[in-house]
């Protein structure tokens, strides 16, 4: 698969994320101040898309989730695993407003979705947990997501049945 996102780049400072603005003050903050470090420190990876002048068109992060207890799943889901199951949890998404409703978001979702199931063949995750801000599980839902029964906005999905771009 060929990615249209990249690695945010920290070191050389060539995404320009200083203009970001998603229309949600607490993701535009974690982008501009936050991201940075947290790679530095190894806790997320931040995935950029960028238009041909580098600025940030939207991101995602990702996050190693410690093991989740899998009594906490639905039953359907619970049966098939053991006690606790290795995740990844994509902790932030975001798309500038200048580019929303323009498929930017789903774009982002998907790479994120290829990304973390290429990676879960390298470290043996098998769920991908989304907590969704502001009403936005239906949309996470269209791209297979199951809402948790005891909290809705957090919702995941197994990542071996994430398909194959």
């Amino acid at each position: 698969m060929i990615y249209l996102t990249e690695q945010l780049d920290t070191k050389q400072k060539q995404h320009k994320i200083a203009e970001f603005d998603c229309g949600v003050p607490a993701l535009n903050t974690w982008l501009k101040t936050q991201a940075g470090q947290a790679a530095r420190k190894a806790r997320s990876i931040t995935y950029v898309i960028a238009d041909d002048d580098q600025m940030v068109l939207g991101y995602f992060a990702l996050v190693v989730r410690r093991p989740y207890p899998t009594e906490l799943l639905p039953e359907e889901f619970s049966a098939a695993f053991p006690v606790t199951v290795p995740t990844t949890l994509l902790a932030r998404l975001a798309v500038a407003l200048r580019v929303q409703g323009n498929g930017v978001g789903a774009t982002l979702l998907v790479e994120a979705m290829q990304r973390i199931r290429q990676m879960a063949a390298v470290n043996g995750d098998v769920l991908l947990f989304v907590d969704a801000k502001d009403g936005q599980a239906s949309f996470y839902q269209k791209y297979g997501f199951t809402p948790l029964a005891s909290e809705p906005q957090t919702l995941f999905t197994r990542i071996d049945q994430i398909p194959a771009q």
